[in-house]
Order: structure tokens, then sequence, then C-alpha cells
């Protein structure tokens, strides 16, 4: 009898290969990514010293525009914008065009102790308590400082004029000090959050609304931690005590909030400590070195801490679209780790859970 060799069908099935987060080491620097945005179908990312433009996924190209050096290099976040950005250094606030060139880039000055006479220091708002400055809708821009023998922090508030097709239409107009006393004792500043045209301000146990006209009114005796849902609104509010979280909602861009419901439980102090933004509809909070999916309403909410491997231990600064199948995560390094910069998954397995 003869017996005939051949090939064996294996039918056991084969696991699929799990997605990881990937490098994408454009920083160039030991320090990581600051922040990054997607603004008209276009992603932007800050460094330390550095504006990227135009990134794309997978490969590392991107237009480069370079800060200079500053103070507070690797510890300030700043915000966002298209075709500027702006930076402060001492007493003076920086703004830079990034609109075709780094060669052709115009920048214009506020120096603020020729503003204030009274001017002490710009107010220190590390990167892990959020954007060190506001920069509105409209452009408007705010930024916190301390001035001598005074208890209540002013502002600077300025309009800036972006570049559409020449740097040299870059301009800073209708520049204001807010100078309201507001505090019996010395106050700070510990967050600034931009939505629509509404600057919300943790000073000492409270959060202040200032609006682009340069007025301050109380929001409330606590301190709110707002993210945006589509067109709404969303804050958790809480006293720096912690305990009993309310949770809020306002449907016409900040103008009236209305109280949907209290929340007491062991994961408060993680909910309110999370900075918020939303990918594919769904929100997202993240945090240190985790991400997590919030799903919430006027009774409960739960946080699901989604799968960050390739992420490592570095502090998360930001999670943003890259475009309309890619997310994009930076993060800038800490003790624990020296691994960071810039990462990207693909959406379709972003939202996949951890396992513990």
């Amino acid at each position: 009898m003869i017996g005939l060799a051949g090939c064996v069908n294996d039918t056991t099935p084969i696991p699929d290969q799990k997605v990881v987060w990937v490098k994408q080491d454009i920083s160039n620097s030991e320090i990581g990514l600051m922040n990054s945005a997607n603004t008209d179908d276009q992603l932007v990312a800050l460094g330390p010293w550095v504006y990227f433009k135009n990134l794309s996924m997978p490969n590392e190209d991107a237009e480069t525009f370079n800060y200079g050096s500053y103070e507070g290099a690797g510890r300030l976040k700043f915000p966002i914008s298209k075709n500027f950005f702006v930076f402060s250094n001492v007493n003076q606030v920086h703004v830079k065009s990034a609109l075709n060139d780094d060669s052709k880039s115009i920048e214009r000055v506020i120096d603020l102790k020729s503003l204030d006479n009274e001017f002490d220091n710009l107010i220190d708002i590390p990167y892990w308590q959020g954007d060190c400055m506001g920069i509105s809708d409209s452009h408007y821009l705010l930024v916190s400082y301390s001035a001598d023998g005074v208890n209540t922090p002013r502002f600077l508030l300025a309009r800036l004029v972006p570049p559409v097709s020449n740097d040299n239409q870059l301009e800073i107009i209708d520049i204001k000090v807010l100078d309201q006393e507001l505090f019996n004792g010395v106050t700070n500043v510990y967050k600034i959050q931009t939505f629509y045209d509404h600057f919300y301000v943790r000073m000492g146990p409270t959060t202040y609304q200032i609006n682009v006209d340069g007025e301050m009114k109380l929001l409330s005796e606590k301190w709110f931690n707002i993210f945006r849902n589509d067109s709404v609104l969303n804050a958790f509010a809480s006293d720096q005590n912690g305990g009993t979280i309310q949770y809020y909602q306002s449907r016409d861009h900040g103008v009236n909030w209305e109280l949907l419901g209290e929340f007491e439980g062991p994961n408060n102090s993680i909910l309110f400590g999370l900075d918020y933004v939303t990918i594919d509809k769904r929100i997202v909070g993240y945090g240190k070195g985790q991400i997590f999916e919030l799903t919430i309403n006027e009774k409960n909410y739960s946080l699901s801490e989604l799968d960050n491997e390739g992420l490592g231990l570095a502090d998360i600064t930001s999670v943003s679209m890259a475009n309309d199948s890619t997310v994009f995560v930076t993060s800038r390094c800490n003790s624990f780790s020296d691994d960071c910069g810039g990462f990207y998954k693909p959406l379709n397995d972003f939202f996949t859970r951890r396992n513990n």
C-alpha cells in the first residue's frame, strides 16, 4: 500500500494580533510633546520648543516653527491655534505666525511690565493642571498674572488677528487689563479652560467665568471641570475636599447652567481629576498615564479604562483625532518613564478595554 504525503489543513483559528500604540517620534526632545489638536482637518502639536503643523500618520512629516528658548519649557502647556501660536516668557507674551515657513514667521510681543506697572509674575499653571492660558473661538487671549500688593490675580485680555494669506496680517489689538478685586486674601489661579467665547478660571476655592468683553462673574463657589460633547457643555463641580460631585450642563454655550444630578462614590476623585475630550462622539478622559471612556447620565456614571499598551508610564498631555480613522496621543516624560512624545492608534481599536 502506498501512502500519499500531503499538507494537513489546520483549522485552528489564528488569534487576532493585538493592536498597540505606535510611536511617532517627531518631537526630537527628551521631554516629549505638550499638546495637540485637530483644527479644520489639520493635526497640530506643540513640543517644548516647536510648533508642529500638518502632521501626518504614519509618516513622520510635519512643518515646524520654533519658539526659541523661554522660561517654563517642558512645564507649561500652551493652547493650540491654527496658523499661529502663543507662548510666554518671564514678563512677556509672544504671538508668532505659523502660516507658511518658519523663516518668514512674524512675532508680536506684549510686555506686561510696560502694560501694568504693578506687574509681578506670570502665574505658573503647570501642564498637569491644563492650559496655562486661554484662546477663545474668536481668538481672544486670556493670560493670568500677579500684581504687587494685590490679592486677586489680574488678567491680560487681548484680541488676536490670525494671518490668513500673509504672515504680516498677524496682529494683537484691543489689549486690556482686568484688575477687579475679588478676594480679601492672596489668591492663586489653578486652571483656565476655554469654550466658545468664555474663559473658566479656578481662583481660590471658586470658579469664575470671564467673557471676551472682560466681564467677570462668579460661576460657582466650587471648582468646575468642564468638557464639551458635541455642542453641549458638561461640568463636574467639586470643592477642594472632594466628596459629592455635582453634574451640570449648558446648552447655550455656557450662558446658563442646569444641575442634572449628584454623584457619590469611591471614583469621584478620578472622575473630577481627568481632562476630557470627545472622540468619535464618545467621551474620553485622560490623566497621568491612563485613558478612560466615560458614560454618564443624571443618575450615575462609569469609567472604563482603555488599553494603553505601547504608551508606557509617561504623562498623557492630549488626546485628539489625527484623521477620520486614527487617534493621536501626546505625552510628556516623567520620573517613571523616558518614553514619551507622539503615539497613534487606529480608531477601530482605540476603545478596546484594558485587561487588568
